[in-house]
This record gives C-alpha cells, sequence and structure tokens, in this order.
C-alpha cells in the first residue's frame, strides 16, 4: 500500500488527505483540520467504513481457491425386453366336416423370454372366409381349470389371460376350445373362416 499525505491551510485551517492505493482501487480519506493541528473529522464512520472496504477489496483480489475435477464415466441405462415364446406358433385349431355341436380344442402354451413381468390379452379375427360361420362360432379359454372366457369367438377381443404377471422365464397353459354350436344355422353349411389369434404382451405394473 503505497500513500501520500497532503495539508494545505488557507485561512487557518485545510484539508489533510490520504491516498490509498490497493491494485487498481483508489480510495481517498479526507478529514478537515485548522492550522494549529486541531482536527474536525467529517463523518467518521464513513471513514472507517472506506478503510473496511479497501481491505475487503485487497482481501478478495489476493483470495485463490484451488479446484479441480471428477467424472464418474460409463452410466448405461437399458430398457426391458417384452417377448413372449408361444407353442404352437401355427394352426392352434384345425378341423374338417364340422357338424353341429363339434368341438376342436388344442393346448396354448406361453413363456415369458423376455426380460420384465408381463401381463397377456388374447384375440381373435377372422382373416378370411364366411363371416356367417364365423360368428356362429363359440370358444371357451381354461386356465388351471378356472374359465376365463366363454363367448362368441367374434367377440374375443382383448381378454386378460394372466390373472397374475408371468416373470421373466417363466410361463403358463390354457386350453382354446371351439365349438360349432347345436343350434347353428343352416346358412353355415359348407362353409369356412380362417381364424387368427393375436396374442399381446403389456408390461406389468
Amino acid at each position: 500500500m503505497g500513500a501520500d499525505n497532503s495539508r494545505d491551510c488557507v485561512g487557518g485551517g485545510g484539508y489533510i488527505y490520504a491516498r490509498l492505493k490497493r491494485g487498481a482501487n483508489i480510495i481517498i480519506l479526507c478529514s478537515y483540520t485548522n492550522c494549529q493541528g486541531e482536527s474536525m473529522r467529517i463523518n467518521i464512520s464513513i471513514l472507517f467504513l472506506a478503510l473496511a472496504l479497501a481491505f475487503l477489496i485487497a482481501a478478495k483480489q489476493a483470495q485463490a481457491l484451488f479446484s479441480t475435477e471428477f467424472s464418474i464415466k460409463n452410466n448405461i441405462l437399458r430398457s426391458g425386453k417384452l417377448s413372449l415364446a408361444i407353442k404352437p406358433s401355427e394352426s392352434l385349431l384345425s378341423a374338417e366336416n364340422m357338424t353341429s355341436g363339434s368341438t376342436v380344442e388344442n393346448t396354448l402354451s406361453i413363456e415369458n423370454n423376455g426380460t420384465i413381468a408381463t401381463n397377456v390379452s388374447l384375440s381373435a379375427k377372422k382373416s378370411a372366409g364366411y363371416t356367417t360361420y364365423f360368428n356362429a362360432l363359440l370358444v371357451t379359454v381354461i386356465h388351471k381349470e378356472q374359465v376365463i372366457y366363454d363367448g362368441l369367438l367374434s367377440q374375443l377381443q382383448n381378454i386378460m389371460l394372466t390373472t397374475q404377471p408371468l416373470a421373466a422365464a417363466t410361463g403358463s397353459e390354457y386350453i382354446v376350445r371351439v365349438t360349432l354350436p347345436p343350434d347353428a344355422p343352416n346358412t353355415v353349411e359348407n362353409s369356412y373362416a380362417n381364424i387368427t389369434f393375436t396374442l399381446t404382451a403389456i408390461e406389468a405394473t
């Protein structure tokens, strides 16, 4: 810190000032005095505030904080996979020469070969053939002697097969039975329907 002082008495009084230098900051301190050395300070509180401010600025400029950075790498997040293994994958049901009251059934096996628990729904639609015949057919879906669905095949839409989610690497079996009812109309004679069953895996919540 450098300081240069000056005194000037004009008519018995004058100003004494000190200039404090700290870096690029200059603060001028001033007081009034007479030539006999009797000093009357003007606003002494401001003078002390200026001194404190000067030292605060100097301390801040002199302050140096060390810092460094550290990295956490290879944060890989993967989503789960929905996948089903279905047996049979084709021709679940097939029949020839069905008559009134005839029934055909097969076992549908479903395995969750994905990585997350899943629910499974079942739907049916006619992909070819006669609509009147398709609309006349009945279907029953059974799981462990519990009837899950019993009604028109044409109304088998998004019926939930699983009462509890299938965990990964687990499976379940279902009996699917289709019947041409005894009271089927004559209009279904010599008809056929090509049916597509659709299984939908739904993430368990």
